[in-house]
């Protein structure tokens, strides 16, 4: 019975184990060559000329965003903020996306596979001879220092499964689990192939500085590289634990198609799940993400706004998201107050701003507006203020003067006078816009401060240029501040400059709100 024991735990275990990582080598090298299968699918002759049909739009795609980038890097050097050494640095980018998108991710692919089967074989013992086993054997023989030691440990390496049932279901999962690896293997060079030809479409972007989309397929190009390696080697690496650890192997197997997925999750509007709170966004007895029925908290919640110019809401959006509730909207085009009627349901819409009175509109803490952008923008005839579009800033003005004033009349001071925010958002054009160069920014805040006090002037800066961030301060009753921000900064892949303005008619809030970085949730642009 001892030489038995002897040939079957030293000598057949030995061989079932040496056995056993032949076949899951055999399976492991069966996956680096599928892979290789995805690689080699680039050397055939129809796919290398779909890939240069690509390339060359691609280069297309270039050369048109590399003019119009310049063409917007003229329009702002016009009003003094161009930055030709960022445009170049862009034109620099967007050449070496353009010469390496269809090589990089095909080579990259290639190193993964090669990766994987190397890995393995060397974690399998793949390509091992017999003649190899036997010296094992014999040299664990030679280190034999008593009876008791060869008869220690389980037979043939396998553990101690014995219910019918359970090798069975262990069977199924591990079938499942090479199954989906490799049909995962099957399709992986086809979707390369995929996003190479969605990776020419970004290049018209990346010379004007967008690198926001360039840098998520980037990202899934690494992805699925990362995946053709990790998928077959830790399914192999369950195999080889499964003998001896069973349900750790099987965890293993079974973890080896639940790599994270290296497609993005595409938005289907407010349908998608994780903003199904976005279809409608607000309504009276609806609670969304907070306690009080809205998103947001504490003091915030108690506050209310009016929004001017309103556009599809996208001052509304930002209330709702910081806990303030929209109450009524001014906007005279039809289809986007049949957007905001969709996501604001219950915000009341008040129609033409000239023929509003702020002294009957419903009270409220804030009034937002973006006033007509055209007679400023550096692209327009640059009518300013006089402008019959851009000249609306002040029927804002008004509206919150005989708001205020009304309030006033109502027996309310200081700081229960509403409204006590004013935000304005525009194009830094108007820093620019008017004559002398900048007038009409000057009269922009010059009105905004005479709101609280209408004997106070505004002078010109005294380098007869508005900077991108400024303040102004009254007393401790009344504050005003201004920022130039990025959307590039704020998860919006493009350049999109606005400047925001914010006054406090009660206090010295509008440096902390523009200013302090816990006030902002966007990420700070370089030297900020």
């Amino acid at each position: 019975m001892f030489i038995w024991d002897f040939v079957a735990d030293k000598v057949l275990g030995q061989i079932v184990d040496w056995f056993y990582g032949q076949v899951v080598g055999f399976l492991g090298n069966f996956f680096a060559e599928m892979g290789n299968m995805g690689a080699e699918l680039f050397t055939m002759d129809w796919v290398q000329s779909i890939v240069l049909f690509f390339s060359y739009l691609a280069w297309a795609l270039y050369g048109t965003g590399l003019v119009v980038a310049c063409f917007e890097t003229g329009v702002e050097y016009s009003s003094g903020r161009g930055n030709i050494r960022e445009t170049a640095l862009n034109a620099i980018k967007g050449f070496m996306a353009v010469s390496l998108f269809t090589i990089v991710p095909v080579r990259l692919y290639e190193l993964c596979v090669s990766l994987q089967g190397t890995f393995t074989a060397a974690l399998t013992g793949y390509g091992t001879s017999i003649g190899d086993v036997a010296g094992e054997v014999m040299q664990e023989f030679n280190a034999v220092e008593s009876i008791s030691d060869l008869t220690a440990g389980p037979l043939l390496g396998f553990g101690s499964i014995t219910s019918g049932i359970m090798i069975l279901f262990c069977i199924i999962l591990m079938a499942y689990a090479i199954i989906k690896v490799f049909f995962a293997n099957l399709k992986r060079g086809g979707i390369l192939l995929i996003q190479i030809a969605v990776g020419s479409l970004y290049m018209f972007s990346v010379p004007r500085g967008y690198t926001d989309g360039f840098i998520q397929w980037c990202k899934q190009i690494i992805g699925l590289c990362l995946s053709a390696f990790l998928q077959a080697t830790i399914l192999v690496a369950g195999l080889m634990v499964f003998k001896d650890h069973a349900l750790l192997g099987l965890g293993l197997m079974l973890s080896a198609g639940e790599i994270p997925p290296y497609r993005r999750s595409l938005r289907t509007g407010y349908l998608h799940q994780g903003k199904s709170h976005e279809c409608c966004l607000y309504r009276t007895g609806r609670r969304q993400h907070h306690t009080h029925g809205r998103t947001g908290g504490g003091e915030m919640s108690r506050l209310t706004m009016g929004s001017l110019f309103d556009g599809i809401g996208g001052f509304p959006l930002a209330a709702i998201r910081s806990g303030i509730t929209p109450v009524w909207a001014s906007e005279i085009e039809a289809f986007p107050i049949e957007v905001t009627k969709l996501r604001f349901s219950d915000m009341l819409h008040v129609g033409d701003i000239t023929k509003l009175n702020g002294a009957v509109l419903p009270p409220v803490d804030i009034i937002c507006g973006g006033s007509p952008c055209q007679d400023l923008s550096v692209a327009g005839a640059r009518a300013g203020l006089a402008g019959a579009r851009s000249g609306l800033f002040m029927e804002q003005v008004r509206l919150v003067k005989e708001m205020r004033n009304a309030d006033k009349l109502r027996g309310r001071t200081a700081l229960d006078v509403r409204p006590r925010f004013m935000a304005w958002e525009n194009v830094p054009g108007a820093f620019s816009s008017g004559t002398p160069k900048g007038e009409d920014f000057r009269i922009v805040l010059e009105e905004i401060v005479r709101v609280k006090c209408d004997s106070v002037s505004v002078p010109r800066p005294d380098s007869g240029r508005w900077e991108s961030a400024g303040r102004i301060l009254l007393g401790a009753d009344f504050s005003l501040a201004w920022r130039c921000l990025d959307a590039q900064y704020w998860g919006v892949a493009q350049r999109r400059k606005r400047i925001f303005l914010i006054a406090d008619f009660a206090g010295r809030s509008a440096p902390k709100i523009l200013f302090v970085p816990e006030s902002l949730s966007g990420h700070p642009a370089p030297g900020l």
